[in-house]
């Protein structure tokens, strides 16, 4: 069975046929500051309910920006318009040590540009950037809803595993926020 990792390796960079046009000019980058308003319309589509203010967006890739070895907020762009974001956490574990794993989550294609191999494409980057540190296990996360999010992660040779469990909402009493030291 092909890894997930080896199959990053048969994502080709560009893509042949009928696909071709359709992802002309696209790149792949790490979001600035610059791409906050942009980024902004994309998690609303991929989240309606969340509406994070543009400042309190800034300041946070602001501090994942300043913080490469925790990952990067990925962006995708055809001639120069913000089309595709996710983005990657990297982080040690112990027990794959000494390499990392990584998350990639908060994957949107803008819905205008959708079923054209931008969300393949970036995957197949992200992946290849994942490997060059030396990732032993990617996790991406997905709603149980998005069904055609999770064909495409079977065919870059993802497979379902565990559950997850989530608890939303304000931090329980007594905590701090994300920048102290737990």
């Amino acid at each position: 069975m092909t890894s997930v990792l080896e199959a990053a390796a048969t994502v080709p960079a560009e893509t042949q046929g009928p696909q071709a046009d359709a992802l002309a000019g696209l790149t792949f980058r790490r979001a600035s500051e610059a791409d906050v308003d942009a980024l902004r319309d994309l998690y609303a589509q991929l989240i309606p309910d969340e509406r994070p203010a543009p400042e309190a967006m800034r300041a946070t890739l602001k501090e994942i920006n300043a913080n490469p070895r925790s990952g990067m907020v990925v962006v995708g762009e055809i001639d120069g318009r913000v089309v595709a974001t996710c983005q990657l956490v990297i982080y040690c574990n112990l027990i794959r040590t000494p390499r990392v794993k990584a998350q990639v989550d908060s994957v949107v294609v803008d819905a205008a540009y959708r079923g054209r191999g931008i969300g393949k494409s970036m995957m197949g980057w992200c992946l290849a950037k994942l490997r060059e540190r030396n990732c032993a296990r990617i996790i991406v996360a997905t709603a149980y809803t998005r069904e055609v999010a999770h064909k495409l992660y079977s065919r870059l040779g993802f497979v379902q595993s565990g559950y997850s469990f989530v608890l939303d909402g304000a931090p329980i009493d007594g905590a701090g926020s994300a920048d102290q030291d737990i």
